[in-house]
């Protein structure tokens, strides 16, 4: 039973029997005033046990920190009023002012000022750890104008031996000068671009790396001959994934003719089988042996990691080999790529699939986009009659500029299935275009390609960690079995994932930048790059910009639109009150009792 409840009743009984003894007693003198005190010497007792509640109005001052963080400017400390704050040495010391002060610790400073209510943040602003770390307190934020330099940069962190390197990103050049954006590696020109003046720019760079392993190679901005950025992109070469490509052509074109040179060129080994008459083909060979492939059959079928047809190819297969395709795909993860040319299906495997012819499509000119990564293509000379409709079931890879989707994705057991409805890629090839065509196909066919399996994964945080940061290593392997981890002969404890147990979570202070090589559990590792402290500065201040704006606008955010704000507080009525009211009353009864007596 509640506590609550049984001191409740027994200071009704201590009431019930004072009252019944006040009125027994033989002599009735001011008997009212008796009563009275009796009451208030059980309620005051009572109250010294249940607190008495009531509801204040309080008015709350604002007490603002003005924290400077880098990127501040002059003028806008000009403008404060009051004591500025900073974690920053150099900020203390670019600016030198005696109303600037530094905190070695600001979570250290606001634990120990407590009237501290609200932060005004001026500069880049703070990282997401730090920013955490706010949570209870007001923020300002005025998002400041973005940094000169580049303001996106994507690269693959693994390439296959032979594939392309494709640098991606974007840059800000506000000055009247161009900008000579250059890729080098192992001190070798590999590619370039000019970044015009007075605006914004997407660039994409390419290299084809011909060594095997780690490579760190430099993102240079240049200015005539002064050097404005210098960064460096760390990546792994693998060994290629030596995969097999089964061409089934209804009709020879030259859609089919560029895809297998280039595949060719490529080193990957393709047959290519294209369709005379019924029963009656054609093969090519190209860098792999003769193997037979006039019927279809699960036995040949193992000794190839993807197959192109066109729908039509596909549907004057017999029922046996469809059945034999379709049994490679759910349970060996053949990779399945239909080329589609009309605005229907006419296949077994593309019926999954819904399309959709263009209404009014006028443009001669397709624009592509890849959905899943921040890619652009040069611009199709060609005119697109249909497009396919997304479902649940399904993935979008490649879009127009309207956003239709023109390549889709399905997973069918543990294979993939791509249907594409972009005919005439070769397009690209005949205007020069190689770097658009080998990018697309490439993106796709890894896409459809089934992944070699890897023991281990891992990802680190943040994206561009440099040396002296706290780093986040997440690892996932196969089983939920606690790794062992080291890295420079330093053990690690991992934390696992309580929601899926074959992931895991461990920290690790880096000394030094460079290559670390974690080791699972001594018989394993995986590499990773550390970056200097002052790479990537203008990548990481965007990151705070933009982690800032989000974190003060976020709906749950406490803000202060005036200096001052009133707030209704629950307040607890002294209990020194019931105290004293109870001597009183308990010793008017006392005293009373001895005056009668």
């Amino acid at each position: 039973m509640n506590i609550n409840y049984i001191i409740a009743f027994l200071c009704f009984c201590l009431l019930a029997f004072m009252l019944y003894k006040e009125l027994l007693r033989a002599k009735k003198v001011r008997l009212v005033f008796r009563i009275i005190a009796s009451v208030l010497t059980v309620l005051a007792l009572a109250f010294l046990w249940f607190p008495l509640k009531y509801s204040s109005n309080q008015t709350i001052k604002q007490n603002e920190l003005i924290l400077l963080t880098d990127g501040t400017n002059l003028d806008s400390i000009k403008k404060q009023k009051g004591d500025l704050y900073t974690t920053d040495n150099t900020l203390l010391n670019d600016f030198k002012s005696s109303k600037i002060k530094y905190l070695p610790s600001l979570a250290y400073h606001l634990a120990a000022q407590k009237n501290i209510n609200s932060i005004k943040i001026l500069g880049y602003g703070l990282s997401e750890t730090e920013l955490k770390k706010l949570k209870s307190y007001a923020l300002s934020f005025q998002k400041p104008a973005l940094p000169n330099g580049i303001q996106a940069c994507n690269w693959p962190k693994e390439i296959y031996s032979g594939e392309d390197l494709w640098v991606d990103g974007a840059y800000q050049n506000l000055t009247s000068n161009k900008i000579k954006l250059v890729l080098k590696g192992l001190g070798t020109h590999l590619d370039s671009v000019n970044i015009e003046p007075n605006g914004s720019q997407k660039f994409q760079l390419k290299a084809k790396p011909k060594q095997i392993g780690k490579s760190v190679y430099q993102l240079i901005a240049f200015k005539g001959k002064d050097t404005l950025q210098n960064e460096s992109l760390a990546f792994k070469v693998m060994e290629k994934q030596a995969l097999r490509f089964l061409i089934l052509a209804s009709t020879p074109d030259f859609e089919y003719k560029f895809l297998k040179n280039w595949l060719f060129e490529e080193n990957y080994s393709v047959v290519f089988r294209s369709q005379i008459s019924k029963n009656i083909f054609s093969f090519d060979y190209l860098n792999t042996p003769k193997i037979a492939l006039k019927q279809i059959t699960s036995q040949n079928l193992k000794a190839f990691d993807v197959l192109i047809a066109d729908d039509a190819a596909l549907a004057n297969l017999t029922s046996s080999e469809i059945a034999d395709i379709q049994n490679q795909i759910l349970n060996n993860g053949l990779g399945l790529f239909i080329r589609s040319t009309e605005a229907k299906s006419v296949s077994k495997f593309s019926k999954g699939f819904t399309f959709k012819e263009f209404e009014n499509q006028k443009s001669e000119q397709l624009i592509l986009k890849y959905s899943n990564e921040n890619l652009d293509f040069s611009p199709l000379p060609i005119k697109q009659a249909f497009y396919l409709k997304e479902s649940i079931a399904s993935q979008t890879l490649i879009t127009d500029d309207a956003k239709h989707a023109l390549v889709i994705k399905k997973i069918s057991g543990s294979g993939k299935i791509i249907l594409n409805s972009v005919s005439s890629t070769f397009q690209w090839m005949l205007n020069g275009k190689t770097k658009d065509y080998a990018k697309f196909w490439s993106k796709l066919l890894t896409e459809v390609t089934k992944p070699k399996e890897k023991q281990f994964g891992i990802s680190t945080s943040p994206t561009f960690a440099s040396s002296g940061d706290l780093i986040t290593i997440n690892l996932s392997q196969n089983g939920n079995q606690a790794p062992q981890l080291n890295i420079d002969d330093v053990s690690l404890k991992p934390l696992q994932n309580k929601v899926l147990p074959n992931q895991w979570q461990a920290s690790y202070f880096s000394e030094k930048a460079g290559w670390h090589s974690l080791k699972i559990n001594k018989n394993a590792s995986v590499n990773f790059y550390v970056y200097q402290p002052d790479a990537w500065q203008t990548l990481k201040q965007i990151n705070k910009i933009n982690a800032t704006s989000a974190f003060v606008n976020t709906p749950n955010q406490k803000v202060f639109s005036d200096k001052s704000k009133s707030n209704q507080i629950e307040k607890e009525l002294s209990k020194w009150w019931f105290l004293f009211l109870f001597l009183m009353s308990a010793g008017y009864l006392w005293y009373e009792e001895r005056m009668v007596s």
